[in-house]
């Protein structure tokens, strides 16, 4: 698989004070996937976290929550969601979870120190055929343990799927 990283930073909440929590994107495809071929999708159940990470109280929620961000996603790349009995073309999973991360000492601020929660998103795609993995997109970010934040969530998805293939269009399809 092909590595392209994205580090991403910048407010997404409404609280301008704050500082913005550190973003971090990453996307993995397969050179030697067809995705030309790829017309339908499914998801399927979500997967334990890799350590560090951890299921969190609030991973059902997230789950949940990222759910139709991903179809809304992939529909909009040209995918269909797959429905009933039949294989998709494409098989998705994910996986949430949050590690807490070591104080870091302030320069200049004795004394002064911040710790928090990172979480981690991890959606892989699967060919439906084969069930060989073909795309992995991974977001990382600074989280507040006891909320989540839908635009935050949006994001995540959004860059990740950034680089996601998309299908041809009818247009171009028949375009010389």
């Amino acid at each position: 698989m092909k590595a392209i990283p994205f580090v991403l930073a910048g407010a997404l909440t409404a609280c301008a004070a704050a500082a913005p929590p550190d973003r971090h994107v990453e996307v993995l495809s397969s050179g030697g996937a067809a995705f030309a071929n790829y017309r339908t999708f499914g998801i399927g159940p979500a997967r334990e976290p890799a350590p560090p990470f951890q299921l969190s109280e609030r991973a059902l929620e997230v789950e949940q929550r990222i759910r139709p961000l991903v179809v809304a996603e992939l529909s909009r790349k040209g995918y269909t969601e797959q429905v009933g009995q039949a294989r998709p073309d494409l098989l998705l999973k994910f996986a949430v979870g949050y590690a807490t991360r070591a104080p870091a000492v302030h320069q200049g601020d004795p004394g002064s120190s911040s710790g928090g929660m990172t979480g981690e998103m991890v959606v892989d795609a699967f060919d439906g055929a084969s069930g060989v993995q073909v795309w992995r997109g991974t977001a990382q970010s600074e989280v507040d343990p006891d909320k989540v934040d839908g635009q935050l969530l949006q994001y995540a998805v959004e860059h990740l799927f950034a680089t996601f293939p998309g299908r041809p269009t009818v247009a171009s399809a028949h375009a010389p």
